[in-house]
């Protein structure tokens, strides 16, 4: 649920997002750039809090949203918004928290796409075996290196971090990257681990599903 919940915050921040660079005119590529003002971060992160918040009425949910999202296209700009950039924004915006906006289900899309990559990653220096932590073996504590996992090997995280970040960055998900590698790492490691268990028979019960779905 945690994985599944965290997509869906990127993928609606994402589309809302690109309707603020439009209505601010300031082009899509700022969204990926490494050096944004405070104000742009500080937003960025109230509608990621916004989204991740737990709303009990519709009409609150719509009005925070609108409320964030203002305050994003409005530092993007650096500029007050006009009160037709306000409606446009809002139309916006109800459309994308309604399911209706093409913007979101392309982006729907692209985060599957983006799982689908998560899952199949795999390590070029790392072994493909996942070995029992060495507490396990030894029973003795073991200290280890800052880029040593307890597993006894280096950590794969920050290698499948950058090419994550890259893949997040192609599919458009740059602004909201860092929260969705997170769980991306996670549905790799879920996966990794299952397969490494359980092999033929936990692919065999993913492809029943699969099928049964179709």
């Amino acid at each position: 649920n945690h994985i599944r919940s965290e997509a869906r915050c990127c993928v609606i921040a994402s589309a809302l997002a690109l309707h603020a660079c439009n209505i601010s005119k300031v082009g899509t590529s700022v969204l990926g750039s490494s050096t944004m003002t405070d104000e742009v971060n500080d937003a960025r992160k109230m509608l990621s809090s916004v989204l991740r918040k737990r709303h009990f009425e519709q009409n609150e949910l719509e009005s925070n949203v609108n409320n964030a999202i203002g305050a994003l296209t409005k530092a993007l700009a650096e500029r007050n918004l006009g009160e037709e950039e306000l409606s446009t924004l809002k139309n916006h915006t109800l459309a994308v928290l309604h399911g209706n906006d093409p913007v979101l289900k392309l982006l729907d899309n692209r985060v599957q796409s983006f799982f689908r990559f998560a899952c199949k990653w795999k390590s070029e220096g790392a072994s493909s075996e996942i070995k029992a932590p060495l507490e396990m073996k030894t029973g003795r504590s073991i200290l280890l290196s800052d880029d040593t996992t307890r597993h006894g090997m280096k950590s794969i995280k920050g290698e499948f971090s950058l090419a994550a970040k890259k893949e997040a960055s192609r599919l458009g998900f740059a602004f909201f990257g860092p929260d969705l590698i997170e769980v991306g790492n996670d549905a790799r490691s879920i996966i990794t681990l299952a397969c490494t268990n359980f092999g033929q028979d936990i692919i065999s019960r993913f492809l029943d599903v699969a099928w049964d779905r179709n």
